[in-house]
C-alpha cells in the first residue's frame, strides 16, 4: 500500500553482533502435541521440526515450517515459514509469538536486538519467538521490483502536479502491480493478514502451546486482533501495541496518519523552538511554510547528497520527515536534517530514507520490506479511487495536514491496479477470547491513539493502556509503568480491572 501506512515499529540498533558459536546449540526435535483444528490440516499441526543454530543471531534456535499456501487446499502447494526462538535464560514458563510490524518487517531480524525489544524479565521466563510472515524476509519472500527499479519508485514524485507526472506515477503503480502477480504460486493473492494469522496457529501447535502468547507491535496489533478473531480458544495473553482500527477503510486510515503524522510535525517545532540549533523560524506557521516551500523547491531541483548517484527527491524527503518523527529521541536528527536541507545538502535524509526501506550501500535490499507492505497492505485493503478523485482529496487533505496530507492521498493510488484483494474486510470482535491488553501511545504519529481506542471497543474483551508520550508504541521504550504492567499482564497474568494511564 502507500510508503507510510503502517511503516513497522522501528529503533535505530546499533549493537554490533558477533555470529552464534554453534557448537553450543546442539539440534532439538521436536513433535507438536496439539491437534489440528480440521482433519485436512492435520499434518501441518503435527509436522515434525529441527531447531538449530541461527547463522546470525547469538544463543538463537532456527526452524522452518510447512503451511498450505491456500487453507482452501490444504493437499496444495506449500510454502515455507521461518522461525527463531531464544530460549528462556532462566526457568521457561511459556513460549511468546513476536511481530514487529510493517506489514513486511522480518520478525527474526529483532531477535539481533532481544534486550532493546524484551525486557529482561521475559527474556528469562519465555522461549521468545519470532516469525517472518508468509511473502516477508526469508519466508518465500514476493519479489515485484528490480532494485534500480524499486529506488525510481520509491523517489518518484509522491504528489504529481502535471499529466507527464501523473502518467508516470501510475505507470510505476501499475509496474509494482504487475511484478508482485509474477510470483510464482499466485503468492500475491494468498499473503494477506488473515492467511498470516492461520500460519501462526500452525506456529503454536509447532510450539507445543494450548493457547498462544502473543506480543504484537503496529500493524502486528492487526495481526494479533485477526489472530484472536479466528481462533478465540487458542488466546493466551495477548499484548498489542499501538493499535489499528481494523474497521477502517484505506483512505480514512491514510487520513488518520496525515493528521497524526502533523500532529507529531508541530510538537516537534514546538519543541525545536526551546533549542539553540533549531533551523526553524521560531514561529509554527513560519516554520511549515518554510519546510513547504523548501519541498517545492526540490520537487523542481532535487538535493544533492554523499552518495554521487542519488539526488534526495520531494518523496523522499517527505518520507524522511515521516521517519524521524517516529520516535522523540529522533527529534535532534531531524533538526540537523532540515539544517543540512536548507544549505542544499539532502544526506541525512538520503540516509533515513534507505535505513527505513532496508537498503544497502551497494544499491541491494536487505529485506524485502519496501515490496511486501504494498503487497499485504493492497490486498487488505482493497483501494480503487480514481486519479481525479486522489486530485480533488489531495486538495482537502492539505487543509487538514499541509505537509502530509497530499503525499498520503496520492498513495492510495499505489492499490488501485492491486491484482487480488480480500473482500471480506475486517470485523474483529474475538468472541470468547482472554482479555486483551492493547496500548496506545497520545502522540503516536504513525498508529493515532483513536485506533487503539477503536480496538478496544471493537473487541469484546480488551484493556486499554495508555501512554502520555510521543512517539510510535510503547513498550521498551524507557516507562517503567508501561513495562511493567506488560510484564506483569504476559509472566503473571495480572489483568488490570480498569484502563490505564501512564506517563
Amino acid at each position: 500500500m502507500k510508503k507510510l501506512f503502517l511503516l513497522f515499529s522501528f529503533t535505530l540498533f546499533l549493537t554490533a553482533c558477533s555470529p552464534p558459536d554453534s557448537s553450543q546449540l546442539a539440534p532439538i526435535v521436536v513433535t507438536p502435541s496439539a491437534s489440528a483444528p480440521t482433519a485436512d490440516l492435520s499434518s501441518f499441526y503435527s509436522q515434525v521440526v529441527t531447531w538449530g543454530a541461527c547463522e546470525d543471531i547469538v544463543n538463537a534456535l532456527c526452524t522452518k515450517i510447512k503451511v498450505p499456501l491456500d487453507y482452501s487446499e490444504p493437499t496444495g502447494i506449500t510454502i515455507d515459514i521461518h522461525l527463531a526462538k531464544l530460549p528462556a535464560q532462566k526457568q521457561k514458563t511459556a513460549s511468546l509469538l513476536f511481530n514487529p510490524g510493517g506489514p513486511g518487517a522480518p520478525g527474526i531480524t529483532y531477535l539481533e536486538y532481544a534486550t532493546d525489544v524484551f525486557s529482561k524479565n521475559l527474556l528469562e521466563n519465555f522461549d521468545v519467538v519470532a516469525f517472518d510472515p508468509r511473502g516477508v524476509g526469508l519466508s518465500n519472500p514476493i519479489d515485484c521490483l528490480t532494485d534500480k527499479e524499486l529506488d525510481e519508485f520509491l523517489a518518484f514524485d509522491g504528489t504529481p502536479d502535471t499529466a507527464e507526472e501523473v502518467d508516470e506515477f501510475l505507470e510505476l503503480t501499475q509496474k509494482m502491480a504487475d511484478g508482485c502477480a509474477k510470483n510464482e504460486n499466485n503468492l500475491v493473492a494468498h499473503i494477506g493478514t488473515k492467511d498470516a494469522a492461520r500460519d501462526m496457529d500452525v506456529i503454536r501447535a509447532i510450539l507445543n502451546e494450548e493457547q498462544l502468547n502473543f506480543l504484537g507491535v503496529s500493524y502486528g496489533t492487526f495481526l494479533g486482533a485477526t489472530y484472536a478473531e479466528l481462533f478465540p480458544q487458542n488466546v493466551g495473553q495477548f499484548v498489542l501495541d499501538g493499535g489499528i482500527d481494523p474497521q477502517l477503510d484505506s483512505m480514512t486510515l491514510s487520513l488518520n496518519q496525515a493528521v497524526g503524522l502533523e500532529n507529531a510535525l508541530n510538537r516537534f517545532l514546538d519543541d525545536c523552538f526551546t533549542k539553540r540549533d533549531c533551523p526553524f523560524e521560531k514561529n509554527k506557521d513560519a516554520a511549515i511554510t518554510q519546510i513547504l516551500n523548501l519541498f517545492d523547491e526540490i520537487d523542481k531541483t532535487p538535493l544533492q547528497t554523499d552518495d554521487p548517484t542519488r539526488d534526495l527527491t520531494e518523496a523522499m524527503a517527505i518520507y524522511g520527515t515521516a521517519a524521524f518523527l517516529y520516535s522523540d529521541e529522533y527529534w535532534p536528527f531531524l533538526r540537523d536534517a532540515y539544517d543540512s536541507a536548507f544549505d542544499g545538502d539532502g544526506s541525512i535524509f538520503l540516509f533515513i530514507n534507505d535505513l527505513f526501506n532496508e537498503r544497502n550501500s551497494d544499491g541491494t535490499f536487505a529485506t524485502n520490506i519496501s515490496e511486501a507492505i504494498y503487497a499485504i497492505n493492497c490486498f487488505d485493503k482493497p483501494a480503487t479511487e480514481k486519479v481525479e478523485d486522489v486530485q480533488r482529496i489531495a486538495q482537502e487533505w492539505k487543509q487538514k495536514a499541509p505537509v502530509f496530507g497530499a503525499y498520503l492521498a496520492w498513495s492510495n493510488l499505489a492499490c488501485g491496479y492491486w491484482p487480488a484483494g480480500d473482500s471480506e474486510g475486517f470485523n474483529l470482535r474475538a468472541s470468547g477470547a482472554k482479555p486483551i491488553l492493547v496500548i496506545g501511545t497520545l502522540n503516536d504519529p504513525a498508529t493515532p491513539y483513536a485506533w487503539s481506542e477503536a480496538l478496544v471497543e471493537q473487541l469484546e474483551n480488551a484493556i486499554l493502556l495508555t501512554f502520555e508520550a510521543d512517539g510510535h508504541t510503547a513498550y521498551m521504550r524507557g516507562n517503567s509503568c508501561v513495562d511493567q504492567t506488560v510484564d506483569d499482564f504476559l509472566l503473571e497474568r495480572e489483568i488490570p480491572q480498569t484502563s490505564v494511564t501512564c506517563k
